[in-house]
């Protein structure tokens, strides 16, 4: 398994968008539309930092998030997809810990990962907690998420 961290190229755009379009039945929200999905995967591709796990040129996983509050030392975990046979094999681990040390290495050691999660999917909330996130202070203003976070 090999982790790759995507640059800002119109070829990392498609490869989040076909990854996430074959395995948006994965997320607890899939999105609605392809259009809007194209423009998801367009603003990561630009703007967030893209991790992907590889087996042999295939894309087992992908993480993807902003790190660019500089004031705050904030980042904000948008996306973390595993396909369902690389599952409980460390992919999704190995995607979070290369999502956190970019973190530190943009941001600075003491700054604070932020992310989303339903509050019923007790296997991500597990998961999260195993990868060394807890739950925040802070409120989603959706009675059915949480938001964890995680100092790097």
């Amino acid at each position: 398994m090999e982790i790759v961290h995507l640059d800002r190229s119109n070829e990392s755009t498609n490869t989040i968008y076909k990854f996430i379009n074959e395995n948006e039945c994965l997320l607890p929200d899939p999105f609605s539309s392809h259009e809007y999905l194209f423009q998801y995967s367009e603003k990561l591709g630009t703007k967030a930092e893209t991790f992907i796990s590889l087996d042999n040129g295939n894309v087992q996983g992908l993480v993807s998030g902003y790190i660019n509050d500089f004031n705050k030392k904030e980042a904000y975990l948008q996306i973390l997809i595993v396909k369902k046979e690389y599952q409980g094999k460390k992919v999704g681990g190995k995607l979070i810990r290369s999502f956190l040390a970019e973190t530190m290495q943009i941001l600075g050691k003491g700054a604070v990962v932020y992310l989303t999660v339903d509050v019923l999917n007790e296997n991500a909330i597990n998961f999260y907690n195993h990868v060394g996130f807890s739950r925040s202070e802070r409120k989603h203003s959706n009675i059915n998420k949480m938001i964890l976070s995680c100092r790097v």
